[in-house]
């Protein structure tokens, strides 16, 4: 049976709109539980999986102490603690997710003097994983994993040293290897490995001087670009790109997102602010960071190619969503690979919360452009 065309145009544009508000696009912010109430209590939106679960690190009352603790929170609304049980005095900074959402890695502190930090994974379910200290090494920070939880990165300290002498480091298998120095060595005493790709054969992170990036074949090798210094935060899941921050000539740090070969583009900064990009999508359309200033004021911004480098609520208004006048988005701290969904810090009344928000998969107007030019077509099918 064939449809009149203006029945078509209204059952076409009717579908699309069906399609869209089925989408997951609202705002929202984690809700706060008991433990996490009170007046020094706080969430920090720390990554998410491909599911759209948010890893949140999280500090508050827990029983008789006050403590730090990582939570999954799930697309459902529900949630799922890790690290709560740990001895008195003893914390765990969750620092990155797996793309799956079954890991979270980071670091088990205690705060007793003498004491030393480990490397550590919690599925989801609360198992503990100790990662052992690499050869030479009596301390380690884990800080990104693979898309299934089996590769590691992060950074080990050297035994006997003064100050804490950094060099990155990567776990599978249950072994801690160093990731070797670039050809020219590593300036200063703090490099660090910050992120990984999901096949977990590409690794990046940031030394004094510049950003860097290890592969078992190449081996490591220096990030390029125009900027005076550099820094790499976030890979794209897919590996083809790394994004971080550069300065330059206006001495203002801007989003850098480098392609896989090695070429460092500057994306530029909101005006007066400097900039920090942590993550993006697998196309590299997407980039999402935070902008401050040296007076310590932090704005979530985005990237994208069609309107540059804008503050994160500018570009959700465009979207069709809109953020509640009492939350002020501070980071936009990692994005799901297709691009639409986002996780990062907001703060709530003067009070650091998570969020995480979807975008929609086209605006309205291009639905309403799609579904006219589809009547169009049917339009003539039906006089034919």
């Amino acid at each position: 049976m064939r449809l009149k065309p203006r029945l078509a145009l209204v059952s076409i544009i009717c579908v699309a709109f069906a399609a869209r508000s089925g989408e997951a696009q609202q705002f929202r912010l984690v809700p706060r539980t008991a433990a996490e109430s009170g007046p020094n209590s706080f969430q920090y939106g720390i990554g998410i999986g491909q599911d759209g679960t948010v890893l949140i690190s999280t500090g508050g009352q827990m029983a008789s102490r006050y403590g730090y603790y990582g939570s999954f929170f799930h697309p459902d609304g529900t949630r799922s603690d890790v690290g709560t049980n740990l001895p008195a005095n003893t914390q765990f900074y969750p620092q990155g997710i797996s793309a799956d959402s079954h890991w979270a890695v980071g670091s088990v502190e205690n705060d007793t003097p003498g004491t030393l930090p480990i490397a550590t994974a919690y599925d989801m379910d609360g198992t503990r994983v100790t990662l052992p200290n690499p050869v030479g090494c009596d301390r380690a920070w884990a800080r990104t994993a693979s898309h299934d939880g089996t590769i590691v990165a992060g950074y080990a300290a050297y035994r006997f040293t003064q100050g804490q002498s950094w060099t990155p480091c990567r776990w599978e298998g249950g072994t801690a290897s160093l990731i070797p120095a670039p050809s020219n060595g590593w300036a200063g005493l703090s490099p660090v490995a910050t992120c990984m790709s999901g096949q977990g054969d590409l690794i990046a992170g940031v030394d004094q001087e510049s950003g860097w990036a290890w592969t078992a074949t190449q081996g490591t090798f220096r990030l390029r670009s125009n900027s005076f210094a550099s820094a790499a935060y976030g890979i794209s899941g897919n590996g083809a790109f790394v994004v971080g921050s550069g300065q330059f000539a206006d001495r203002k740090f801007h989003f850098v997102l480098w392609d896989d070969a090695n070429v460092g583009r500057d994306l530029g900064t909101i005006d007066g602010f400097n900039a920090r990009a942590y993550g993006l999508s697998d196309d590299g359309r997407t980039i999402v960071g935070a902008a401050y200033q040296n007076g310590g004021q932090y704005v979530a911004c985005v990237w994208t190619p069609e309107r540059g480098c804008e503050l994160l609520s500018t570009y959700l208004a465009a979207n069709n969503i809109t953020v509640p006048t009492n939350v002020t988005l501070k980071e936009g701290t990692a994005i799901t690979a297709d691009g639409r969904t986002i996780c990062g810090t907001a703060s709530v009344n003067g009070i650091n919360t998570a969020f995480v928000v979807t975008v929609p998969s086209a605006p309205t107007s291009v639905i309403l452009v799609a579904a006219l030019f589809a009547a169009k077509r049917r339009r003539i099918v039906v006089r034919g």
